[in-house]
């Protein structure tokens, strides 16, 4: 959703930089590893500013971007207040606590939130030709990925699947 990576590194700290983003890593979703460093960025910028400042020096992560994420969130939720989609007696999505929501119900339902990701990102979805364990037998092979027009697509190497058998054949990109 964002144009820029929450994740920054410096060719001096690869390696610290690495470690520090695989905590945040989730199994098999790049944007739900992306979710989880939002829920830690929060949860820090909650106690101070100077706080989420630390954080994101000892985790490597680009505050400027997370600011982004955090208004481009306040967006959608104004946007779902203008349309009727939640509804509130104020139009300022300040004013409402997103994560506490009756409409936040369901975001660690991680079927769920792949389901609504997908859609969102539809038609952009490539199939597994191969690598998935669906089968019988666990192939033990990374998937060759083909878009609709049944180009080849690769996964970037930052990807939580880079190189990875993926758990099912198809995948939203």
């Amino acid at each position: 959703l964002s144009d820029k990576s929450p994740f920054s590194t410096n060719f001096d700290d690869s390696q610290q930089a690495a470690a520090a983003h695989k905590s945040f890593a989730h199994e098999s979703s790049d944007f739900l590893t992306i979710c989880n460093v939002w829920d830690a960025y929060r949860s820090a910028s909650d106690v101070s500013d100077s706080n989420a400042r630390k954080f994101c020096a000892k985790n490597f992560l680009n505050r400027n971007a997370l600011s982004e994420i955090g208004d481009m969130r306040r967006q959608f939720v104004e946007l779902l207040i203008q349309i009727g989609f939640v509804r509130t007696k104020t139009t300022r999505a300040r004013d409402v606590d997103v994560q506490t929501s009756e409409y936040n119900s369901n975001c660690k339902k991680e079927e769920i939130v792949t389901a609504v990701v997908c859609a969102g990102l539809y038609p952009n979805v490539a199939h597994a030709a191969n690598g998935s364990s669906t089968g019988a037998a666990r192939n033990t092979t990374p998937p060759a990925l083909f878009d609709k027009d049944k180009e080849r697509v690769y996964f970037h190497k930052s990807s939580v699947n880079y190189k990875k058998v993926l758990d099912g054949e198809w995948v939203a990109f």
